[in-house]
């Protein structure tokens, strides 16, 4: 029932995720059939239609509907870049605005200079005419001036500074996945077990638990060694999902909280996949660790974990569970260099962290090791682990049970 539940659920995203990629599409051509007209109409190549809506556009802001298709542009190239889930920023909004209500008041302030009258109402439109009258009658002439400059700055900025954010999210999204992920191969099991049945008959000792080989001499002799290929080899790699936007809907949660982050590497792990951040000067941990459940919510993904600070590091580490989990099998760790330039011949197998790097102890150096933990948790797993890590190290006559 739940299995049934949840492709009912992902069939529903999908449908929703191809209905918002059509509308979004239908969208920027509906905006681009706008530039057209506007940029047409400046030369009375639109035809009657085009000529009065550019007429219209001219009533209210004048002279300034010449950025009105670069505005457009914009948009549409938000459109296209950002995710079907996310939407134009309020600042992008905001310095829309601030734009074309400073330049149309500014062209007919200083065109018109201190004539407000209706017949110079074409160089700044209504919108000019009405926000020129508003800071005159508030901070005169020169004053409203000034501040039609500085919100024309401050709307300027604001579109630019969302623009470059943008860009380097996507950048960043590139850079991660330029190494191409391998290519997911489907174990065959019988294959397998026709590999490990020849494997087996290869190296079958005869008579095992004959006479011969309870003598101390002949058995000091033997050295018997087994190859890794009888262990099962991970085929599957793990799924972090789309780790561009994880990072932008990071670095976006955490400024809406007022705190100024820096996105730094991922590490995709076998389980969960890290986001390195690094916190603006005066930042508070606790700050970054009380926003876990609103983090956890943004990212539509539970549990999370934050490591504030990571050992060694002065960066902030958010563990976000990976959509696809891979198996660390225990062939991996009996291959890795590490297990090769062990130390001792007690030397059992740990894992692996978040990073991919292998763990392992020296039994020998253990007074005690207790195993322990929840019904279900790998206990039976991890002491057959530390069986075979033995098995593979030690003969038979320096290893009994």
């Amino acid at each position: 029932m739940a299995k049934k539940n949840k492709v009912k659920v992902r069939l529903k995203k999908e449908k929703s995720s191809k209905k918002s990629k059509i509308n979004r599409m239908i969208l920027s051509l509906i905006l681009t059939a706008l530039v057209g007209i506007i940029v047409l109409g400046f030369f009375d190549l639109a035809g009657p239609a085009g000529k009065y809506f550019t007429s219209f556009l001219k009533i209210f802001f004048g002279e300034t509907i010449i950025i009105i298709p670069i505005i457009l542009l914009i948009f549409i190239y938000l459109l296209l870049v950002l995710k079907e889930e996310e939407s134009p920023s309020k600042e992008i909004y905001l310095g829309t605005i601030f734009l074309l209500l400073s330049l149309s008041g500014f062209l007919h302030a200083w065109f018109s200079s201190k004539d407000l009258s209706f017949k110079n109402l074409k160089i700044g439109g209504y919108v000019g005419k009405g926000v020129v009258y508003f800071l005159n009658s508030l901070f005169g002439y020169w004053g409203g001036l000034v501040i039609l400059v500085i919100f024309f700055a401050l709307g300027i900025t604001l579109i630019i500074e969302e623009l470059l954010k943008i860009s380097q999210v996507k950048k960043e999204k590139t850079k991660i996945f330029l190494k191409k992920e391998p290519e997911l191969k489907t174990a065959q099991p019988e294959k397998i077990q026709q590999e490990k049945e020849t494997l087996l008959e290869k190296i079958k000792i005869k008579n095992f638990f004959s006479s011969q080989f309870r003598v101390r001499k002949i058995q000091k002799k033997l050295k018997t060694t087994f190859p890794l290929e009888l262990l099962e080899k991970e085929t599957l790699s793990p799924e972090s999902g789309d780790i561009g936007r994880n990072i932008l809907i990071i670095q976006k949660t955490l400024e809406n909280f007022g705190l100024r982050v820096k996105m730094g590497k991922v590490k995709i792990g076998p389980t969960i996949t890290q986001y390195t951040l690094e916190p603006a000067p005066g930042t508070k941990l606790s700050q970054i660790t009380n926003l876990h459940n609103e983090l956890a919510l943004a990212l539509a993904s539970h549990p999370i974990r934050i490591e504030a600070p990571i050992p060694g590091k002065s960066l902030v580490g958010i563990e976000v569970p990976n959509q696809r989990v891979a198996l660390v099998r225990l062939r991996e760790i009996l291959e890795a260099q590490e297990f090769h330039e062990r130390h001792s011949n007690l030397t059992i197998a740990l894992g692996k962290d978040v990073a991919g790097t292998v763990h392992l102890a020296d039994l020998g150096e253990m007074p005690h090791l207790l195993i322990a933990g929840s019904t279900g948790s790998g206990k039976t797993v991890m002491l057959n682990s530390i069986i075979v890590s033995l098995i593979y190290q030690n003969p038979p006559e320096d290893l009994k049970f």
